[in-house]
């Protein structure tokens, strides 16, 4: 049930836990999977529920239809299969390391509720520390470090 990536770079070889050595597929696969499985779960839904509403927003029943989608996709086909619909088209999948076999409804669950949290923590971050700089002109970097970014005609040379 797997399907190749047309340009996309191989798997690369690394020990992993309960095996002698493990594949992992490319980052550029992870990416085109997660791309899939976004427009897919988010994006079709969000579009037919502005086009039913006629308006930019996203009506609520689309917001249910994509988390029903979630459900089948990420949680349901990819703990059955190994493989949400991005995932298959990136020639990807979700298996036990010792085993090899697709992880279940449950473990799909926890994996699929695991990478939302890691996403959406990512994503505030990186929006907080744009206001910051939009807003103070320091990134939450500068702050933690005591530092600014300047334009380099303004630096001075570090005193001995």
């Amino acid at each position: 049930m797997s399907a190749p990536v047309a340009g996309a770079p191989g798997p690369t070889a690394v020990a992993a836990p309960g095996a002698v050595r493990a594949l992992v597929p490319s980052w550029s696969r992870r990416g085109i999977a997660l791309a899939i499985d976004t427009v897919a779960v988010y994006g079709v839904p969000a579009l037919i529920s502005m086009g039913v509403t006629g308006t930019t927003t996203v009506a609520p029943a689309g917001l249910v239809v994509s988390v029903v989608l979630l459900l089948i996709d990420l949680v349901i086909v990819q703990g059955i299969t190994g493989q949400s619909l991005g995932k298959w088209a990136a020639a990807i999948a979700v298996v036990d390391p010792a085993s090899r076999q697709p992880v279940g409804i449950v473990r799909a669950a926890v994996r699929t509720v695991v990478s939302i949290f890691t996403i959406v923590v990512f994503l505030v971050v990186v929006l907080y520390d744009f206001q910051r700089l939009t807003t103070r002109g320091t990134r939450l970097c500068d702050s933690a470090a005591r530092t600014v970014v300047v334009p380099a005609a303004e630096r001075q040379p570090r005193s001995p």
